[in-house]
């Protein structure tokens, strides 16, 4: 959890439910769950439903917003039918802004990143960085959003499928 994070954990059987209030949340779920077990991640606006994944919840001040590292997730909107819902795939996030009737979604970036998990997850994040560098490039730049590709001193986007142009994680 980022430092100044609220949650309420509740579950009832082999459903787990974490509603998380204010701040963000990190999650890395190793060992999908069976087919009875469910969790999710809600907030005011979104429910994200995890089953096997990694990545984080984080409430802004006018938005919430679900990024993704491993696997897939499905975000649904609460009260907002006309959001409805998202699914996304490692290396993309959904951003659902007040006042915006629908899910943003776009490719990660290195800086879209929050800081709680570069501080509190280096060794989560590096196995998972160091996981998709091992996956090789498949070419000489990366995917932007629309799946082309960028190169030079354009942003990178996050993809783990081709390797990861990130900055080193600080020993400290």
């Amino acid at each position: 959890m980022d430092e100044d994070s609220e949650v309420e954990i509740s579950k009832e059987g082999k459903q787990l439910e974490i509603q998380l209030q204010s701040g963000g949340l990190f999650f890395n779920v190793t060992e999908p769950l069976a087919d009875d077990e469910t969790m999710e991640i809600r907030t005011s606006t979104m429910v994200v439903g995890i089953r096997g994944t990694c990545g984080w919840v984080e409430i802004g001040p006018d938005y919430v917003r679900a990024g993704l590292l491993e696997s897939e997730i499905e975000c649904r909107a609460v009260e907002n039918d006309a959001a409805g819902s998202v699914m996304i795939q490692a290396g993309m996030m959904a951003t659902l802004r007040d006042g915006v009737p629908e899910f943003q979604v776009e490719m990660l970036t290195a800086d879209d990143i929050p800081d709680f998990i570069w501080g509190e997850n280096d060794e989560i994040l590096g196995a998972l960085l160091a996981e998709a560098e091992a996956a090789g490039s498949q070419g000489d730049g990366q995917q932007d959003a629309a799946g082309g590709k960028t190169g030079g001193d354009e942003e990178v986007y996050f993809d783990p499928e081709e390797g990861l142009e990130l900055p080193e994680i600080p020993d400290d």
